[in-house]
Order: structure tokens, then sequence, then C-alpha cells
């Protein structure tokens, strides 16, 4: 992959992992019933973990020369994110 597509990757990833955290904790607040509200935060359900830490070890493997890119490509697309959710 060019790097800014893993940084772009690391990004939406990590968005995930941010709803699979969130899922987890309406699970606990709410209870049995629980899965209605939480099924589009738990979209990758388990398998977002596995997809983090393949994630994680591809970046990590980034040669030096291309980190930069990546990590300009991920502020662009978390930019993105914050423009067009930031309103709400």
């Amino acid at each position: 992959w060019p790097a800014g597509w893993s940084g772009r990757a690391a990004v939406l990833e990590g968005s995930l992992l941010g709803g699979s955290v969130i899922a987890r904790h309406i699970a606990d607040r709410l209870g049995p019933g629980a899965a209605d509200f939480t099924h589009f935060h738990a979209g990758q359900g388990e398998r977002v973990g596995d997809r983090w830490r393949t994630l994680k070890a591809r970046l990590n493997r980034l040669p030096d020369g291309e980190v930069p890119a990546a990590e300009q490509a991920a502020v662009a697309l978390f930019g993105c994110f914050l423009a067009a959710y930031g309103r709400f």
C-alpha cells in the first residue's frame, strides 16, 4: 500500500475500534436488550481487534521515509471527519 493509504486505514480502523468500545459501554448500561442499540457501533464484531493488530503491524513496517506521508494522510482524513461531524 502507498503510505497515504496506510494512514487513512489507521483512521478508519481506529474508528471501528472505538466503536466497539462504545458498543461495550452501551451494552453494560442497557443490559440484555442492548443489541438493538449497538449494532452500528459493533459492526465488525470480534474481528475489529484482529484487524487493528494487523494494520498496526503494517504501520510498524513502514519505512521511515514514508511515515510523514502516512501521518499527513491520517490527519487529513481525520480533519474531514471533524468537518463533517463536528457540527453535531
